[in-house]
């Protein structure tokens, strides 16, 4: 297949000259859109680009963006009347939106696994230079200063401030404000009639602000997003489009985030995946030092983003099963629990948590791969916790993990604070989990429980205590609670049952536990 370097289409370039009686065939066809490379790069596949922009005094004059037009350009139609509102509204001034766009980059993880950094600073500088944008990639930008926002640790930081300042809102008025902003933007350009690569890199990288989003919108773009995966061809190897070198790696880590994301979100509601990440023929990515860098730093960061997508595959896997409507073999139990057993085993030296690490994103990174494991094996075995012995061994080894994560991340203190957003929810949770479900363990075994068995846990209860993600969360003080009485007692008693009874429907996660005491 010739690799067509214009405006010029796939579709057009290879279609054969058409008879009559196939042209409203054609037109029905082109109408679903077309795969467009342009510049060497995937572009668009759809049929509606937009590209407004704005004379600076056609903006009002406390718009943030006033300053920075260079090219004079009118709106003249509705939509782009409906855009210059957002951007005049939601966008912030360029010094601002600069430090938030390069934090993203330099500090998320995996943002060379999410966006094709050299598509998006080139477009990113257009928008500045000319007021050159589409609503797909204004919601892009805006959906990045919504994460950075994100990461900052507590409301007094000053720059924080002066953001909220300017944008007159809170920082999570102004997040879920963004929010509403890219749904516009994505209702302007007909999201659910043109795929588009910029679109596909917004939907993966938005599930970062899953925390201002409605479960129901998380579901449907889930869905689109697959459906824009396929339709862009990211399931099939880029080698065999012929597409240019360059963008071979940046699609596959796409791909391989989009499945590990959809797996997710599927699984964890009970419905079928969309995508097939083992199916498809793309293959998995590798190093590339021109988009990670090339420093040892730079490396370790690439094989820890390779290895938590795969990791979320995995995950995915353990959600399928014990999410199912079906009822589960206990044999496909130890089939999940191997697999997860030999990725472990073959995981980078690096990636293995080391508490003497002085390498502070490696500590990080070391962190979140332990916690996650953890956390899957815990949803893998808890249920069968009490009634088969390698379920037993794995979930306490589990559950000592995971209180010891809460160590690790509790030690290191400050120096990790800008990284914590990050497991906000699934790293901070599951420890309080497992001391729970440890704590019922050792109740319940009290002739296999000794001294250090019990200072894990009450180290564990107090460093929950004063973690503070848990300042503003309900059900934190009434699991300590627990705790404390089954500690104090050291008997599942009817006044424990009751304190469980309270709080345990709140999080799915404490229904593992049910069989402790219904048993």
């Amino acid at each position: 297949m010739p690799v067509i370097h214009s405006d010029q289409s796939i579709s057009s370039q290879l279609a054969p000259t058409p008879d009559k009686s196939d042209t409203n065939i054609i037109i029905n066809l082109e109408s679903l859109g077309s795969l467009d490379i342009i510049d060497g790069k995937q572009r668009y596949a759809g049929f509606k680009p937009g590209r407004p922009g704005w004379d600076f005094e056609t903006v009002y004059a406390f718009t943030p963006i006033d300053q920075f037009r260079t090219e004079p350009i009118n709106p003249v139609t509705k939509d782009e009347r409906r855009l210059h509102s957002i951007i005049s509204s939601l966008l912030p001034p360029k010094s601002i939106t600069d430090t938030l766009i390069y934090s993203y980059h330099d500090t998320y993880s995996l943002s060379k696994f999410t966006i094709d950094g050299n598509f998006f600073f080139k477009n990113y500088k257009k928008f500045w230079e000319t007021g050159d944008i589409s609503p797909f990639f204004l919601a892009l930008i805006l959906c990045i200063c919504s994460i950075t926002l994100r990461m900052y640790p507590s409301e007094s930081e000053p720059s924080l401030k002066l953001i909220s300042e300017v944008m007159r809102m809170p920082r999570l008025e102004y997040r879920k404000a963004i929010q509403e902003g890219i749904a516009e933007c994505l209702e302007m350009e007909n999201v659910m009639q043109n795929y588009d690569y910029t679109l596909l890199q917004l939907l993966v990288a938005n599930q970062q602000n899953y925390d201002v989003m409605l479960p129901s919108s998380t579901w449907m773009w889930n869905i689109i997003m697959a459906a824009t995966a396929l339709s862009l061809g990211l399931h099939r190897d880029p080698s065999y489009l012929s597409l240019p070198k360059e963008e071979w790696q940046m699609r596959r880590r796409i791909w391989q985030t989009t499945c590990g994301i959809n797996c997710l979100i599927s699984h964890d509601q009970g419905l079928p995946c969309q995508l097939d990440f083992r199916g498809s023929d793309c293959l998995p990515p590798t190093y590339d030092p021109i988009i990670d860098g090339s420093s040892h730093q730079d490396c370790i960061r690439f094989e820890f983003c390779n290895e938590f997508e795969n990791l979320a595959t995995k995950m995915g896997d353990v959600y399928c099963r014990i999410f199912s409507p079906r009822r589960t073999e206990y044999c496909l139990v130890e089939e999940l629990d191997d697999d997860l057993e030999l990725w472990f085993g073959d995981l980078p030296e690096q990636l293995y948590l080391n508490e003497y690490e002085t390498e502070i994103s490696s500590v990080w990174w070391q962190l979140c791969i332990e916690a996650a494991l953890c956390r899957t094996l815990l949803i893998l075995h808890l249920p069968y916790f009490r009634y088969q012995v390698r379920s037993k061994d794995r979930a306490i080894n589990a559950c000592r993990r995971s209180m010891h994560t809460l160590h690790v991340l509790d030690a290191y203190g400050e120096k990790l604070q800008w990284f914590r957003y990050f497991g906000r929810m699934w790293m901070i949770n599951t420890p309080v989990v497992s001391t729970v479900a440890f704590t019922l363990y050792i109740i319940m075994n009290s002739a296999e429980a000794n001294d250090e068995d019990w200072h894990l846990i009450e180290s564990t209860l107090v460093i929950i205590r004063r973690t503070p993600e848990f300042s503003e969360d309900e059900m934190m003080p009434k699991a300590c609670n627990l705790v404390e009485v089954l500690l104090k007692e050291r008997s599942i008693n009817a006044d424990a049952r009751e304190r469980f009874r309270l709080f345990s429907a709140v999080d799915r996660n404490w229904a593992w536990l049910n069989g402790y005491f219904t048993a």
